[in-house]
């Protein structure tokens, strides 16, 4: 299961109706969807619905069965203003929540999702199981830019060299796409994934 850590979501459990007329002030705005919202992640509103409170996101994720669960920081930036240094609030953030995961179950796994930028620090490498990276070769079908990739890749491969999990899901169909995927993915040792379409009959889970 997956938890988004910078932004609220309507369809959610912790949302209150009141919150449709008058939001909190941990909520910033809505984003370009229409069910997610910006938060200050840094403050305790927040984090008492993530993983503080009673009957907090982690606690009831962790209590369904699930065995890890994705830490997935939005690509959006954040419409925050102010002093306030936000990547520094966001480390802070991950390492608290996966340490509260480990807490509770001691051998869930815990993954960084996305920004794998905040891989590169040590306080999150310590606390992760690995992290999860879409669409690092391709985007809509696109091969990406050379420096994109060796940027992505150069992070990756310090978090295998750590001893972490790399898992890297590419949603592509082509036959040519696919070897390349695979044998590049085998040769880094990342996990493949690859996504063929929507319907979940055609995803499939590796390269063998």
């Amino acid at each position: 299961s997956y938890i988004t850590l910078d932004t609220a979501q309507s369809y959610r459990f912790y949302w209150k109706d009141e919150w449709n007329t008058t939001l909190p002030d941990f909520i910033i705005d809505k984003k370009s969807n229409n069910s997610d919202y910006n938060v200050k992640y840094w403050e305790e509103a927040w984090k008492n619905i993530l993983y503080k409170g009673k009957d907090n996101y982690v606690e009831k994720l962790l209590s369904l069965g699930f065995d890890g669960i994705d830490l997935i920081v939005s690509k959006e930036k954040n419409l925050q203003s102010g002093e306030i240094d936000t990547r520094q609030k966001m480390i802070d953030l991950i390492t608290e929540v996966a340490v509260e995961i480990k807490k509770i179950n001691p051998h869930a796994q815990v993954y960084l999702h996305n920004k794998i930028d905040l891989a590169e620090e040590e306080r999150v490498l310590n606390v992760i199981d690995g992290v999860v990276k879409e669409s690092l070769l391709f985007s809509d079908g696109v091969k990406r830019p050379e420096n994109e990739i060796k940027k992505d890749i150069d992070i990756l491969d310090k978090v295998v060299k750590a001893k972490k999990i790399v898992l890297v899901s590419e949603s592509i169909s082509q036959k040519n796409e696919i070897k390349e995927f695979c044998t590049f993915t085998a040769i880094r040792r990342y996990i493949p994934h690859i996504e063929k379409g929507d319907d979940i009959e055609n995803v499939k889970k590796g390269c063998s």
